[in-house]
């Protein structure tokens, strides 16, 4: 297992990469806002190019999410579908789900909660 990948210099977000064989999960944790979007977005990207037909963003231990970081998101299902993959996005809660709600971009995007959490 990898070590946590910071993102951006103020590391308010950490990731963890696991390898399911039939999926990547990449389990988030902290904050995506302005300073760690565009990082994110180019991380799902590639992940997406490597991975299997299915990427999924685990965000149980997101915290907070602003309107770059759903762009960022928005980005990252756009890709995917461009490349007959799936972007998911699993386990979203508290704030971050709010954000996803209130906008209706969680409407747009893939969300599922993790099997048996409902």
């Amino acid at each position: 297992m990898p070590d946590p990948e910071a993102f951006g210099s103020s590391g308010i977000l950490r990731g963890r990469l696991y390898d399911h064989g039939d999926e990547i999960v990449y389990a988030l944790a902290g904050e995506i806002d302005l300073s760690v979007a565009d990082d994110l977005a180019v991380r799902i990207a590639e992940l997406l190019r490597l991975g299997p037909r299915t990427v999924v963003l685990d965000l149980a231990r997101l915290t907070f999410l602003d309107s770059s970081g759903c762009r960022a998101l928005v980005m990252g299902a756009r890709e995917a579908a461009g490349r007959g993959r799936r972007l998911v996005l699993r386990n979203v809660g508290g704030s971050p789900r709010r954000v996803l709600e209130m906008t209706g971009i969680g409407e747009a995007l893939d969300v599922e909660d993790e099997p048996g959490l409902s």
